[in-house]
């Protein structure tokens, strides 16, 4: 009988430390996301998974995956896949899980038009991925605009639109606020003065300049 009501306890005790450390990484997490750290979310996050990994209420590990999933789409695809692969198949049912790895496809192939799209029309059921989306499709624009800064001189209009998923009219707009001169159908890129957030290495600009070329051949 005492044996039985300290292992009743101990499981007690258990319960309450779980939901006393979710409630803590709920809070952090939301602490993240207000000060739009992504990085610090998607820590939070991944150490969530490594700790829950396969316990717990779907409902209350759902929020964390589905951050996790898409803070993974800025600069790691290779992990955003393998989450999904990882995840049970509750998770991948989600709606929003679904979306976002539709997103991912489309930015695996380089379909960015389609995929900005998505991502600000996919009408998302959880606020919180709503507000990182938002965020995404900036970054990536900033991320693509270092890139052509970097690799390219010259772009046409078409071009560039495509890699931002804008009108002409924004293109246009927004690389003159850059102080990029624009020239009939071409917009002349100039490099940063200060170092990009990420460091662009050989494969990205490669996979630019190719993706670049195969529209100016359309």
């Amino acid at each position: 009988w005492l044996e039985s009501e300290v292992q009743g306890m101990m499981a007690a005790m258990e319960l309450y430390g779980d939901h006393v450390d979710v409630a803590r990484s709920t809070g952090l997490l939301q602490g993240a996301l207000s000060v739009t750290d992504s990085a610090e979310a998607l820590r939070i996050c991944e150490d969530f998974e490594m700790e829950h990994c396969g316990t717990g209420d779907l409902a209350v590990s759902m929020p964390f995956y589905r951050i996790q999933f898409i803070t993974y789409l800025m600069h790691d695809l290779v992990s955003a896949r393998w989450l999904w692969e990882r995840v049970p198949e509750a998770v991948r049912s989600d709606e929003d899980m679904s979306r976002i790895w539709e997103v991912a496809k489309l930015l695996r192939n380089g379909d960015m038009q389609p995929a900005y799209a998505q991502l600000a029309n996919a009408g998302w059921k959880d606020a919180s991925v709503q507000a990182v989306a938002t965020q995404l499709i900036e970054d990536l624009r900033n991320e693509k605009v270092g890139l052509v800064a970097k690799s390219h001189s010259t772009i046409s209009i078409d071009s560039c639109a495509q890699l931002l998923g804008l009108s002409r009219e924004e293109t246009v707009a927004r690389c003159q606020a850059l102080g990029w001169p624009v020239d009939g159908e071409f917009i002349k890129p100039v490099k940063a003065h200060t170092p990009l957030a990420q460091v662009l290495n050989a494969d990205q600009l490669q996979a630019l300049t190719d993706y670049v070329c195969s529209l100016d051949t359309k």
